[in-house]
């Protein structure tokens, strides 16, 4: 095959077991044995798609699509436009809680930060890196910030609802988890990681409590206090 760049052989050297099972053969051609990597049509077809179409160079157009599953229009609010209705976490950055749009009806997560914690903490920096690259984002698989408000006390973020917990949850629960899952966790995360890279964002904080899942199930990576953008060189 000539072109040693094309969208086939670019997939292919990603191609890891268990799809692939090496098998030992002696060629009289070569000076040492060769180790040949043998996968099966539907496992090929199942993971990276039909082989005609990766040829075509239609298998980029196919990434794009899935990247915009389940996008959703990043909306503006004040604080007396919405309704509080509980509170879902709380710490010593202040308290995350459970907020109904008034007009819509529609619930988000209202993340309040203490003003004071964050400068008596040293985390002035840390808080405006994070407001800036949420701002910058938006991918199905990343935590979606639709606005920032303030008042005497506190600085809020209005995000997306994640109702299905925290991935750490899960791996109490269960100890571990089928292949099956994993793929599909894996997966999440890793198409989260390539939005951080188109941007050059260096996330620094990936564990299970920072993988926290919507409400169809799907992995949402959230939490880029720790994370960095690169400058380019």
């Amino acid at each position: 095959m000539k072109d040693t760049h094309s969208p086939f052989l670019r997939y292919i050297i990603l191609l890891q077991p268990p799809f692939f099972s090496p098998c030992l053969t002696n060629n009289t051609n070569f000076s040492s044995k060769v180790v040949c990597y043998v996968m099966t049509r539907g496992d090929f077809t199942r993971v990276l798609g039909d082989l005609q179409d990766i040829l075509d160079g239609k298998v980029q157009k196919r990434a794009v699509r899935a990247s915009q599953i389940a996008q959703k229009q990043k909306v503006t609010y004040q604080l007396d436009q919405l309704e509080v209705m509980n509170v879902l976490g709380e710490g010593g950055f202040g308290k995350v809680k459970l907020v109904k749009a008034m007009d819509t009806g529609e619930c988000y997560a209202l993340k309040a930060q203490g003003k004071k914690f964050i400068i008596d903490n040293g985390q002035k920096n840390y808080c405006e890196t994070e407001l800036r690259l949420m701002k910058m984002l938006k991918h199905p698989n990343i935590l979606m910030m639709h606005c920032a408000m303030q008042d005497s006390k506190y600085i809020y973020f209005l995000l997306d609802l994640l109702p299905g917990g925290e991935l750490m949850h899960i791996l109490e629960l269960k100890g571990k988890l089928a292949e099956d899952w994993a793929r599909f966790y894996s997966a999440s995360v890793l198409v989260a990681f390539s939005e951080f890279h188109r941007h050059r964002i260096a996330y620094r904080d990936l564990k299970p409590e920072n993988v926290v899942l919507d409400a169809r199930g799907f992995g949402v990576v959230v939490d880029l206090g720790l994370a960095k953008q690169l400058e380019v060189r």
